[in-house]
């Protein structure tokens, strides 16, 4: 069985025996022919026998055989044992070794690698080791290989690896192996030169050149490379050198060098060119001479002489030849002179010194020194003062034919010979002036000028300069100046003038002089302000020049009413010379009127602006701003009239959250209340604030503690300072209309449910007058489905009504409520109108006679979204503001109806500025009986907010305005308050062209 394969990869292998023909072969799973007969076969003709064999993967066989005669039934011996291998395990995947070269100049080198010892190990190009093989070895017993593989000359190779066993198991592919082979030669080294250049007194130059980066090179003395080498040199990444040398002095030397690059490749042999090293100086100039006599007028200066042609020469004018050189010249070639320029300080002494340079650096001894002295210097001016007058220095004078002067401190090192002096109507000393005396010289420090004719309430000034010795002038220097003052003061204008009207309640009167007053003269007691005979009070301040003094009111003037002003006639110039009449004037000031708009907040975003306005004037807005936390949060500003805004603050710096429809009201004595909806993580909550003149904005507080959200809240203060809130909620079941109320001095009651019906409600309105009556209203689903318009009435005293129905039908989402003084009540909704489609309709409450039996309908019905403007003033009269389709798709209309007790609602008239789109009106009305209205109006393509005023006794609109310049961005929301004197907020907040986070809150006040 020898010719039998001892390991294979097979599991059926077939074996062969060699037995007498005939014979039959029996095969035993032993060694010695022991156990039970596993295989049979009959050996044929050419004695040969085969048996196929069934083993199992990866296993050792032991089979003995034994032939039996069949004839006589005798058997041979037992053969000798075979063993065969089932080997169906792929050998390890050989490995390259670490250490073999990434870069060879030879054709075949030798690459190391470690295999499952005795497999073939052969080289491939390809990923998957297809294809010829480029070498193979067989893996030694200790698994280490050697493959000599071929090149490709000047190639980048990726060499894999593969195993196989004696059974003919493959291994799979080893990692790469990237050879790079080079056989180029690097270039060759180019040297840069020498620092210092040759020749050079340097026994150390340093000489640059450069290689090919990565390359090795090798510096030698002499030329031709010849050994030994002085050593490597460092290269950088650029492959730039930089190497100190050692050179004799006055030698003459050169270096060669060559490169060798990894792959071991050297360049040809380059050689430097000479390097001279030279350390003896020259001889030093002689016959040193100045162009200029010192001390001299010029601020150029030549030194010349002699020295040895082919030298620099080098001038100095420090202490000896130190330093670096002021000029620098050269040896002429024939002559053996030179000249060296250099320009000197003003005013100075200069020491020259004078040094000559060989081409190799080499100075000789230093030479001089000379001394050059310049003196350009005027006449000191510190301490000199030129005064108006003989003695005292005068400011005023009484008298028009004489001037006179005298001055001190003029100094000068070469002294002071000599003074020039004019008379000048310029401070600034320009020149002589025609019709003044000519400049005159002396030596004295006086002067007198007479037979002049000096002009009234003009300001003359004494120039003068000095010369000093060396024929140096100085700078004119002026006095302070003297008035000629003939006359009293004299009021040259007014503002206002008199019989003016529509004059700023905040203006003050103003007093134009013809010349400066003296500012002391003037105190709040020398204007009469009268208005009706009754005194106002004033302060009074001047301008810096005194030729304008302004008396401004201390309050404002009253709007509308006649006021005289009179100066009385002890005001003063500043000769102490008085005016001699008083002088009066009289103005009409003007009434309320809409003032620019100003920025709350000048940080962005603002966001859902609510204002309300009290008896005083002052203002206190709330709205939503964006913080750098990214949270929104509740802030407030106060205003005060004619003032501005305060900086906004905070109003809730203790609870985290996103803070939604912030709403705020205030009475008339100040007291106010803000409310918001808080979104914290899981839960929507109500919070409020009250505001306290002179104290300020009290602690937020939780006013609910239900787990349903609150949407919506409105809030109304009354003159006792009691608050109301309403609110939607649900109740458990269904969307519900809550309330809670504020007790000054008592705090906040418990939240109340305010109706128990199974249908969702909408966000209720509210409305409160200063009596502490309230009504709340919102639209709500019967039994049956139909929606009906249901509101509840709060009396002082009793609490809240049962709900009552308002209206029958209803729809949307909103309602607005107003109510009166005199305790009657309006309400305005949307509701379905058969023949007409949805309109808007008005249902009135009348004390002792209930809600309206039928809706009053006012017009089409605005947008879904948008709330209707109303408003009542404390006589029961109504207005109301809302939209209504226009002609085209997308355009609104505004409208707006009256409503008089004796007659009804009128016709309702359209409103606008520019016959542009409309949206978003809201409604105010003062104690006086006027109407507000704003809105915003889209004039080509851009969002205004306007503002309309409907007074009292009138039968139309008396004005009509835009409250902000026409510019891009997005103006929205828009909401105004009035108060009982006649005062109106609006705020609203825009976006200033850059998106949603541009928005800024503004304000426009009506005072």
């Amino acid at each position: 069985m020898k010719e039998n394969p001892a390991v294979a990869n097979d599991n059926h292998p077939r074996l062969r025996a060699r037995a007498t023909s005939g014979a039959t072969v029996q095969v035993y799973n032993h060694p010695d022919c022991g156990g039970l007969v596993l295989l049979e076969a009959v050996a044929d003709e050419s004695g040969s026998a085969e048996f196929e064999l069934s083993v199992e993967d990866d296993s050792v066989t032991t089979l003995s055989l034994r032939a039996v005669d069949e004839e006589t039934g005798r058997s041979s011996f037992c053969s000798m044992p075979f063993v065969y291998t089932e080997d169906s395990r792929a050998p390890e995947v050989p490995q390259w070794a670490a250490d073999n070269p990434v870069l060879t100049n030879a054709s075949t080198p030798t690459l190391r690698a470690s295999a499952e010892p005795g497999s073939r190990v052969a080289v491939h190009s390809s990923a998957d080791c297809s294809g010829p093989e480029l070498a193979n070895a067989q893996a030694e017993d200790s698994g280490a290989v050697s493959l000599k593989v071929p090149m490709t000359a000047n190639a980048s190779h990726r060499l894999f690896l593969r195993a196989r066993d004696a059974a003919g198991n493959a291994s799979g592919c080893s990692e790469v192996f990237s050879l790079e082979h080079d056989g180029t030669r690097p270039e060759d080294v180019r040297f840069l030169g020498f620092s210092p250049a040759s020749p050079a007194n340097h026994n150390a130059p340093v000489l640059t050149g450069s290689s090919e980066p990565g390359t090795r090179v090798e510096l030698f003395a002499g030329a031709s490379c010849s050994p030994p080498a002085l050593g490597p040199l460092s290269l950088d990444a650029d492959g730039h050198f930089e190497t100190p040398l050692s050179v004799r002095d006055d030698s003459s030397v050169y270096f060669s060098a060559r490169a060798t690059d990894a792959a071991g490749n050297t360049s040809d042999c380059e050689t430097t060119s000479t390097y001279v090293e030279d350390s003896t100086p020259p001889p030093a100039p002689s016959g040193l001479a100045l162009s200029y006599t010192s001390p001299g007028p010029s601020t150029t200066v030549s030194v010349t002489g002699s020295a040895q042609t082919g030298l620099r020469v080098h001038l100095f004018t420090g202490g000896g030849c130190t330093g670096a050189p002021a000029a620098t010249g050269s040896v002429g070639s024939f002559s053996s002179t030179f000249s060296v320029t250099t320009p000197v300080a003003e005013n100075s002494t200069t020491l020259f010194h004078v040094a000559t340079l060989d081409p190799a650096g080499n100075r000789s001894t230093c030479a001089g020194p000379l001394t050059y002295v310049h003196d350009n210097v005027p006449p000191e001016l510190e301490g000199v003062k030129v005064s108006d007058g003989p003695g005292e220095d005068l400011r005023h004078q009484l008298v028009a034919n004489v001037a006179e002067a005298h001055w001190e401190g003029f100094t000068d090192a070469h002294g002071i010979v000599q003074y020039e002096h004019y008379l000048s109507t310029v401070p600034i000393c320009s020149g002589y002036q025609p019709g003044l005396p000519e400049p005159r010289a002396t030596t004295q420090s006086t002067a007198r000028l007479t037979g002049l004719a000096l002009v009234d309430n003009k300001t003359y000034y004494h120039c003068v300069h000095a010369k000093d010795g060396a024929g140096n002038w100085s700078p004119y220097v002026a006095s302070d100046g003297f008035r000629v003052d003939l006359s009293p003061p004299v009021v040259s204008s007014t503002s206002p003038t008199t019989g003016l009207t529509q004059v700023d309640i905040l203006g003050p009167v103003r007093f134009t002089f013809n010349e400066p007053v003296d500012a002391s003269s003037l105190t709040p007691g020398s204007l009469t302000l009268e208005v009706n005979g009754e005194p106002v009070a004033t302060t009074v301040t001047c301008n810096a020049a005194a030729t304008s003094c302004s008396f401004t009111p201390v309050n404002p003037l009253p709007y509308r009413e006649g006021v005289r002003a009179t100066l009385a006639a002890t005001v003063k110039d500043t000769a102490g010379r008085v005016m001699t009449s008083p002088v009066s004037l009289s103005f009409t000031t003007r009434g309320r009127e809409w003032q620019a708009p100003r920025e709350v907040r000048s940080t962005r975003p603002g966001l859902f602006p609510d204002v309300a306005v009290d008896g005083q004037g002052h203002a206190l807005a709330v709205w939503v701003q964006g913080t750098s936390s990214g949270a929104y949060r509740p802030f407030v500003s106060r205003s005060s009239p004619y003032a501005g805004w305060e900086p906004a603050r905070e109003l809730d710096t203790v609870h985290p959250g996103d803070v939604e429809r912030p709403a705020v009201a205030v009475n008339e004595a100040g007291f106010g209340v803000a409310v918001w909806e808080l979104h914290g993580a899981t839960r929507v909550d109500l919070y409020a604030a009250e505001y306290t003149p002179g104290t300020g904005w009290g602690e937020p507080r939780l006013l609910e503690s239900r787990d349903e959200p609150v949407s919506t809240p409105r809030v109304g203060v009354d003159a006792e300072g009691n608050a109301l809130v309403v609110w939607r909620q649900s109740d458990g079941t269904a969307e519900s209309p809550w309330a809670a109320r504020f007790v000054k001095g008592g705090g906040w009651g418990a939240p109340l449910l305010l109706e128990t019906d199974a249908g969702a409600a909408t966000v209720p309105a509210l409305a409160l007058e200063g009596s502490g009556r309230a009504v709340a209203a919102w639209m709500q689903p019967d039994s049956g489905g139909t929606v009906r318009v249901r509101a509840s009435r709060f009396v002082p005293g009793s609490g809240w009504t049962p709900p009552e129905q308002a209206a029958a039908a209803g729809e949307g989402a909103s309602v607005s409520a107003a109510l009166s003084a005199n305790g009657s009540a309006f309400l305005v909704f949307r509701g379905p109108e058969a023949s007409r489609g949805p309109s808007l309709f008005s249902s009135r409450f009348v004390p002792g006679e209930g809600w309206s039996a039928t809706a009053t309908r006012l017009g089409a019905a605005p947008p879904g979204s948008e709330e209707m403007g109303l408003a009542m003033d404390r006589w029961g009269r109504a207005m109301a503001a809302w939209t209504e389709p226009g002609s085209s798709p997308g355009f609104w209309n505004l409208f707006v109806s009256r409503f008089l007790p004796e007659e009804g609602w009128r016709t309702p008239v359209s409103v606008s500025a520019y016959s542009q789109p409309v949206s978003q009106p809201s409604v105010a009305s003062d104690g006086q009986g006027n109407f507000h209205f704003v809105w915003v109006e889209n004039v080509y393509g851009i969002d205004q907010v306007f503002a309309a005023r409907y007074p009292e006794g009138a039968t139309a609109f008396s004005s009509m305005q835009e409250l902000e310049p026409y510019s891009t961005g997005t103006s929205k929301r828009p909401r105004v308050r009035a108060n009982g004197a006649g005062a109106a907020m609006t705020v609203w907040y825009r976006d200033n062209g850059g998106g949603y986070s541009s928005n800024l809150v503004q304000a426009a006040a009506y005072e």
